[in-house]
């Protein structure tokens, strides 16, 4: 793993509340993030192996579009979100369960067949803390989905020296993963039958074709894509 140069303590994290995403406020999605919600449900479907009639806890569920999109596909989905504004908003959104606050800190007694988490583990800087977390809320022979950005094998990080704007923010990235240290993560944590997965885009630019060939050849994209299960 790589931690990020300077990263605050993990108390500070929280003094004032995290910045919301403009997106939620004005209420829509970019087409691409419309794109890989999509993506991300049919990874879950597919690898969990059944589409409906499952238990899912989306954490970090911001603005509640994953989690929408669940329950249109008949999953029992409840969320998780540290802001409480947001996680209001996924509430009256998705008329579902959506607990406040930090994974690490509240009390769910509920269990659930899927915990899925994208894009919200490099911004722990416990992992450890929050992985215990996600074990205790999940089912005996349940699943975990994983996506998180960037993957420190990528080309984009090797070529920029993890020079770029989402690593050096201080206050963004501060844990670092690639296929290597995602599985000893998982591991050591006693999950099992861990897969990567690519994620496959739906156009044909030329950044496309040449992301699918690359991939061909190892895991090379930008994000880390993992299930796992316990």
């Amino acid at each position: 793993m790589i931690y990020a140069k300077n990263a605050v303590l993990y108390y500070s994290l929280y003094v004032k509340p995290p910045k919301v995403d403009q997106r939620i406020d004005v209420g829509g999605l970019m087409p691409e993030d419309t794109e890989r919600i999509s993506f991300n449900l049919g990874i879950v479907q597919k690898a969990y192996g059944k589409c409906s009639d499952f238990t899912l806890l989306d954490v970090g569920c911001s603005g509640g579009e994953f989690l929408e999109l669940a329950l249109q596909s008949n999953i029992i989905a409840d969320g998780v979100e540290i802001n409480s504004r947001v996680a209001e908003v996924a509430r009256k959104k998705t008329n579902t369960k959506v607990y406040k606050g930090d994974m690490c800190e509240i009390s769910i007694s509920k269990k659930y067949d899927v915990v899925n988490f994208t894009e919200i583990i490099e911004h722990i800087i416990e992992p450890n803390k929050f992985m215990n977390a996600i074990h205790r809320v999940l089912n005996p022979g349940g699943m975990i989905y994983i996506t998180t950005m960037p993957n420190t094998d990528s080309l984009q990080v090797r070529l920029s020296g993890c020079e770029t704007p989402m690593i050096r923010d201080t206050f963004s990235h501060h844990v670092l993963y690639n296929l290597r240290s995602m599985r000893y993560l998982l591991q050591k944590h006693g999950f099992s039958n861990i897969r990567f997965h690519h994620y496959e885009r739906s156009g044909w630019s030329v950044k496309d074709m040449f992301m699918h060939f690359i991939n061909k050849f190892g895991h090379f994209e930008n994000q880390v894509i993992v299930t796992a299960w316990k």
